[in-house]
């Protein structure tokens, strides 16, 4: 995915020798609502920035995939959200076979496998 910004044109200021490429300590987020963006006193009107995707990805215990549901069906916007539904519906992802689950961010593994067996009393 890939993020798209409008900016300001302006020229490209003059760099010396030492200089190792534009310094972003500038930046600042105005407004997590919007996502406006300004750069120095300059407002940046619109910044799209691609949404981060959590997701479960569904083993059997050898690590093979297990096809339960459409994944778009079990995408959430937050770590969160996708933890607390794992939390919900474990028991039925093992009563239809899953087995361990792996939460992915986008397509990085945040951490698994994780079982859903549950632990022994």
């Amino acid at each position: 995915r890939t993020a798209v910004a409008t900016v300001p044109r302006r020229p490209r200021p003059r760099q010396s020798r030492q200089a190792t490429g534009p310094l972003w300590a500038d930046v600042r987020l105005t407004s997590r609502v919007t996502g406006a963006y300004a750069v120095g006193g300059i407002g940046i009107e619109e910044i799209r920035v691609a949404a981060v995707s959590w997701t479960w990805r569904f083993e059997s215990s050898s690590g093979e995939p297990v096809r339960v549901m459409d994944t778009a069906q079990a995408s959430f916007s937050s770590q969160g959200d996708a933890e607390s539904w794992i939390g919900e519906t474990w028991q039925q992802l093992a009563d239809m076979g899953v087995e361990q689950v792996t939460l992915l961010e986008d397509e990085r593994e945040v951490y698994g496998p994780m079982s859903l067996s549950p632990s022994p009393e």
